[in-house]
């Protein structure tokens, strides 16, 4: 009796580790009907109980049960399961290429070696045969007795060395799957939601194989150390806003024994890279008094923590006398060679607009960027560095009124013709990246309303610099190469987007903002879509890897190769051909649109433009 007990004992505990390529009365895990599940069969008889051997699911054990159970004896399947997922690498685990790519470990739970070569692995329902295992390596595609393969999923199937699925996974949530070589078999499969940056997903051997959150991974081994549970998100009394009255601000979490940290100074709280806390720990409520960016997360130890949230209180009193040289920030950065913060007090003070300038910057939405003191301006500062990095930050959109907003946290970095060598204007144009290693991998949220896609992995905030009076060094001033602007103009390039879109066209869509960096007023700019991959994904449908991205020409590709667009420009002198690559009435709505607004800003050969659509 003892021993069948043990033997009962561990059928239950691997109870969650079947799949569907194994018989259905393989109680014990190693995908064969043998002996050990007789003894399984045998201990929970007349059993009137939810049990593994209740084979017919009537809620007893019985001789129905026993017949199922007989049809499939010595009955065998395919011992793989999905053990661990990792879909969102930072900074663990490289890959053979030295890349920190996805991955998925496959497990043997068998007594046998398995050889997966032809079998399918895939991200799509729809598609089970998405990407096939290669067959021309055994010694790569053969996992032992109780071991593990690992499986990079990075879409880039050329790799060596090292097994490379044709497809990325979705740290926003996903499908995973595994099937035999008939395409249609499935042998096992995992859907999982939002994923943490370097926090694996897998089955816990210590809870009955449940699916777990790891803080460290294990990749081709055994899964240990999973995370107890899961510390509940943080809660503010005082959401992100306008104020015009000190209050104080209490942080609070439902998880028991957990701690809050927080921070004001655009700092992050907790540490990513030593995996420890950073900020000031929370005892009371926090005063405001003025403008304040507060940076909170909640921390218990072997919990996985929550993400770092985000609220900024803006008291427009301290905006409209905003100091030239506010403490803290350089005075000797930008195109003219010094830093000038204040807003102008020939405007504010302007019996024409003194009485509506507060009420001017609520008129359209606010965008809050906070990171780091130095990420602006240091000496590694992105603002010194123009387009060569990103770097980690907390966005936050929100409205004067009653209307909910955003926070995320995602990368930021400097866009749009700027470098260290060649600016144009002092305030520069910016684009937010939302990507698993800073934060949630999209940005759900019906920024540019209903009739647009609510769901992004980029945006653009753009500093309009062609349409600024800043351009070039201000009115009056022309500098070599860049002209002079007179007039501040910012609807320009938004306008040409609408009429396209209004004559059944996709252009970006966009709207005003009053900008904000740690705090500091930082002007109007226009937020606006990115037309690229995932812009084509979400108006088109399909997925990011079924699109061919170009900026300018064939030289400079974004995403995918220019193989088609070559192939389109070879077949432009036959009208029948053309047709097969190139959607002709749209692009005649294109180029009927730029003709109409008499845009110059295309490239000119033989005075002729020549529009890249």
């Amino acid at each position: 009796m003892r021993i069948l007990t043990l033997i009962l004992t561990q059928a239950l505990v691997l109870a969650g580790t079947s799949h569907s390529a194994c018989p259905h009365p393989d109680f014990t895990g190693d995908c064969t009907v043998d002996l050990a599940d007789m003894h399984v069969l045998g201990q929970q008889w007349l059993a009137s109980t939810i049990s593994p051997a209740d084979l017919n699911g009537d809620e007893n054990v019985d001789g129905d049960d026993f017949s199922l159970f007989a049809a499939q004896w010595q009955g065998s399947g395919v011992p793989v399961l999905i053990n661990e997922v990792l879909a969102s690498n930072s900074s663990l685990v490289p890959d053979p290429q030295g890349e920190y790519d996805d991955w998925i470990e496959l497990h043997n739970a068998g007594e046998e070696a398995v050889d997966i070569a032809g079998m399918y692995l895939t991200d799509d329902r729809d598609r089970p045969t998405k990407w096939k295992i290669p067959t021309d390596n055994p010694v790569l595609t053969t996992i032992p007795p109780d071991g593990y393969l690992l499986i990079w999923a990075d879409g880039d199937t050329q790799d060596r060395p090292g097994l490379h699925a044709g497809f990325r996974l979705n740290a926003a949530g996903d499908y995973v799957a595994l099937f035999t070589g008939d395409g249609t078999t499935l042998v096992d499969s995992l859907e999982f939601d939002e994923q943490t940056t370097d926090i694996t997903y897998g089955r816990d051997p210590d809870s009955d194989n449940q699916w777990r959150f790891f803080g460290i991974p294990t990749p081709a081994a055994p899964n240990a150390g999973a995370f107890a549970g899961v510390v509940a998100d943080t809660k503010f009394s005082h959401d992100r806003g306008f104020y015009d009255e000190p209050f104080r601000v209490t942080i609070s979490t439902k998880t028991e024994d957990a701690i809050i940290y927080y921070t004001t100074d655009g700092s992050a709280p907790f540490d990513y890279g030593r995996g420890r806390p950073a900020g000031q720990q929370y005892d009371d409520p926090i005063l405001i008094t003025g403008t304040t960016c507060l940076r909170a997360f909640a921390y218990r130890v072997g919990w996985k923590p929550t993400d770092m949230d985000a609220q900024t209180y803006v008291f427009l009193d301290d905006v409209i006398r905003q100091p030239a040289s506010p403490s803290g920030w350089p005075t000797n950065w930008g195109y003219t060679g010094s830093g000038d913060y204040e807003m102008d007090p020939e405007v504010v003070n302007d019996a024409r607009y003194s009485d509506t300038i507060k009420d001017d910057l609520q008129a359209v939405p606010t965008l809050s960027l906070v990171t780091e003191p130095g990420t602006w301006f240091g000496n590694q500062g992105i603002y010194r560095r123009g387009e060569l990095d990103e770097r980690p930050a907390s966005a936050e959109l929100f409205f004067p009124d009653e209307r909910k907003g955003f926070q995320i946290n995602c990368a930021v970095m400097i866009v749009g013709g700027s470098s260290t060598s060649r600016w144009k204007m002092d305030k520069l144009s910016m684009r937010l990246k939302f990507q698993g290693q800073y934060g949630r991998p999209r940005l759900r949220f019906p920024v540019f309303g209903n009739e647009a896609t609510d769901e992004f992995d980029t945006l653009v905030i753009d500093a309009r610099m062609n349409n600024s009076w800043a351009y070039g060094g201000g009115v009056g001033v022309s500098r070599p190469g860049m002209g002079q602007r007179d007039l501040a103009q910012y609807t320009r390039d938004q306008f040409a987007a609408d009429l396209h879109n209004a004559m059944g066209g996709y252009s970006p869509r966009g709207r005003h903002v009053h900008l904000y960096l740690n705090g500091l007023y930082w002007g109007l700019y226009w937020l606006h879509e990115r037309p690229d991959e995932h812009f084509a994904a979400a108006y088109f449908g399909g997925s990011d890897e079924d699109y061919d991205v170009l900026k300018h020409n064939s030289g400079t590709v974004v995403n995918g190769s220019a193989a088609g667009y070559r192939d389109m420009l070879n077949a432009a002198d036959s009208y029948d051909e053309i047709q097969q690559h190139l959607d002709v009435p749209d692009f005649i709505d294109y180029m009927l649109m730029n003709y109409y607004i008499g845009n110059t800003d295309w490239l000119i050969r033989t005075g002729m433009p020549l529009a890249v659509a």
